[in-house]
């Protein structure tokens, strides 16, 4: 049986249960015992544009390890505060060195916002000096 790209991406434990739900008793329950996924020290937010309507959505994504975090529609400050305080525990907040941005004032913002309290955190809002070429 193929499996499609959604669900290669999954845990290989949810994978088994959704082609076998009898094999794959208990295994939600193992999986929530299993460590939190590691804190993104430098996450990423940029925006994305869909369709011809001017549709933005803001992204939030782990910069070393290339994976989305969180997506959110429109290209506000509070899309990003409210991904960097929802798609980020209060541990992963505490982790983040710095946040990269683009030179787009709301997301500037919002990331200064969240840092503040967070004493390592700050601000980069250049893509070269995340190391994500030229900004």
């Amino acid at each position: 049986m193929p499996i499609d790209a959604d669900v290669a991406r999954r845990s290989p434990a949810r994978c088994q249960l959704e082609q076998s739900p009898a094999r794959g008793e208990g295994i939600l329950d193992r999986l929530g015992s299993h460590a939190a996924a590691p804190a993104p020290r430098h996450p990423g937010a940029d925006e994305i544009h869909r369709g011809k309507r001017q549709k933005f959505y803001t992204v939030l994504s782990d910069l070393v390890h290339g994976e989305v975090i969180g997506l959110a529609p429109e290209r506000t400050k509070d899309s990003l505060t409210g991904l960097l305080t929802t798609s980020l525990d209060a541990r992963q907040r505490a982790a983040v060195e710095a946040v990269c941005t683009d030179m787009h004032r709301p997301y500037l913002n919002a990331a200064a916002d969240v840092a503040r309290g967070h004493r390592r955190a700050r601000q980069v809002s250049r893509r070269a000096a995340c190391g994500r070429g030229p900004g």
